[in-house]
């Protein structure tokens, strides 16, 4: 809209069919249901509510695809088809990679070389945590180091808590846990020095 400065969706979920190929075969207790997505209706939406740019993201993590592997399969060929996307759509769409989960440092850490020299990504997602440690345990440490290198802007996405057994369809994760699991990683990084 003329004079007002651009909107970026900076949470803005693509689920390509070889993703959500994935997704089909895992049993999700969130209860979430994924949409039919294209770019085509990415760009209709952006369009209908006046978002100059999407910030494209995945979730749930790539862990999701099992062995480790299928994850570094996964997490590849969705930071490709991120990238391939950007290139097709230039200015109205960005991404942030995708990555391993943090349990896999070496494979995190060789896909942040990777995205950032070759794929020029606009930022990495990390989740709120991986394997009961939040984003400040120590054990990270590393992934940091190797973002800080790429000057990367870190976009954290929510996922479910550690009592997430806990968890009833009348209190769904996405409008309870995730409000929650974002304060708890984010007191976490603050308190445990890692992160100002």
């Amino acid at each position: 809209m003329a004079g007002l400065p651009p909107k970026v969706d900076v949470h803005h979920h693509i689920v390509p069919d070889f993703y959500k190929q994935v997704l089909s075969g895992v049993d999700l207790s969130a209860k979430i249901k994924f949409p039919s997505w294209s770019p085509e209706a990415s760009l209709a939406f952006v369009n209908d509510h006046h978002i100059d740019t999407a910030m494209s993201l995945s979730a749930p993590g790539a862990v999701i695809a099992g062995s480790r592997d299928d994850v570094r399969a996964l997490v590849r060929k969705w930071n490709d088809h991120a990238s391939e996307l950007c290139s097709a759509h230039p200015n109205r769409f960005g991404f942030f990679v995708a990555l391993l989960g943090l349990e896999d440092l070496e494979g995190a850490i060789s896909e942040i070389h990777y995205v950032f020299r070759r794929l020029k990504a606009d930022g990495a997602t990390l989740s709120t945590s991986f394997a009961g440690q939040y984003l400040g345990a120590k054990e990270f440490e590393p992934v940091w180091a190797a973002l800080d290198e790429a000057r990367a802007v870190v976009h954290v996405h929510p996922n479910h808590s550690f009592a997430a057994a806990c968890t009833t369809p009348f209190l769904p994760r996405p409008l309870i846990d995730y409000p929650h699991e974002l304060i708890r990683t984010a007191g976490d990084l603050i308190l445990s020095g890692r992160k100002r």
